[in-house]
């Protein structure tokens, strides 16, 4: 009967092995996980940022534009005489 525990002994000591690999792939398999998941966060995050400042850069360009077009409108005598015309035709 003792030889069957010689026996064992490698047996077990190969599936205390095998589970310390395991635990160890997945730690590192997890770690790995987290570390992707956080660069892929801060990339979408880096991209969201950047559409959001040309937006910003696109809407205030428009602004400015329709402030100037305005600016020229009003500074028109031939607008504001043709608008003078329009309001009176339209009595």
């Amino acid at each position: 009967m003792p030889e069957t525990k010689i026996k064992m002994a490698p047996f077990a000591n190969m599936l205390l092995l095998l589970l310390a690999l395991l635990c160890l792939d997945l730690f590192v398999g997890f770690r790995f996980f987290k570390a992707h998941q956080q660069q892929q966060e801060r990339l979408v995050e880096n991209q969201l940022t950047a559409i959001g400042n040309l937006k910003v850069r696109e809407i205030t360009d428009w602004r400015q534009r329709m402030l100037d077009e305005a600016a020229l409108l009003t500074e028109s005598p031939f607008f504001a005489r043709g608008v003078e015309l329009y309001l009176q035709d339209s009595q």
